[in-house]
C-alpha cells in the first residue's frame, strides 16, 4: 500500500503512524511505504533538469494541472517537466522488488490510498507523453 504523507495529518496526535500501520495490516496489506520517499532520488534529477530545460518549467506531478494544461494551454506543453512523479517511481520500484522476489505479478498489488481525485483518474487514464 503506496500513502501519500499527507494523509497522516488527518488524524490528531493520539493516532500513531503505527496504528494506522497495523490497521491497513488488518485489512490484509502486508507492506505499507510513504509515496515520497523517492523524492530524495528525484530532487538530484529535478536539478538536473532545472539546469539544461527552457524556462518556464511546470511540475509534472499534478495531473489535474498537466491536464489543464493541455486543454485550455496547449502552448504551455512544451514546459511541462518530463520527469515521473514520486508515485510512479516508487509503484514502479516495489514491482521491480516484487519481481526481485520472485512473486508472480498477477499474484500481488500495489494499490495507492490516495487524497487527490486527480491522482485516481491518473493511475487509471495517465496522460500521455508526460
Amino acid at each position: 500500500m503506496l500513502i501519500p504523507e499527507l494523509f497522516f495529518g488527518q488524524f490528531s496526535a493520539r493516532v500513531s503512524r503505527e496504528l494506522v500501520y497495523s490497521v491497513i495490516a488488518e485489512l490484509g496489506f502486508t507492506e505499507v511505504c510513504a509515496v515520497e520517499q523517492s523524492v530524495d532520488t528525484l530532487v538530484d534529477e529535478i536539478n538536473a533538469y532545472m539546469e539544461t530545460a527552457k524556462k518556464p518549467v511546470i511540475s509534472s506531478f499534478c495531473p489535474s494541472i498537466v491536464r489543464l494544461i493541455q486543454v485550455r494551454f496547449p502552448f504551455l506543453v512544451d514546459s511541462i517537466m518530463r520527469l515521473m512523479p514520486p508515485i510512479e517511481i516508487t509503484a514502479r520500484y516495489y514491482r521491480s522488488k516484487l519481481a526481485e522476489a520472485g512473486i508472480d505479478e498477477s499474484e500481488a498489488g500495489i494499490f495507492y490510498l490516495s487524497h487527490c481525485i486527480g491522482k485516481i483518474a491518473a493511475v487509471k487514464s495517465p496522460v500521455g507523453g508526460v
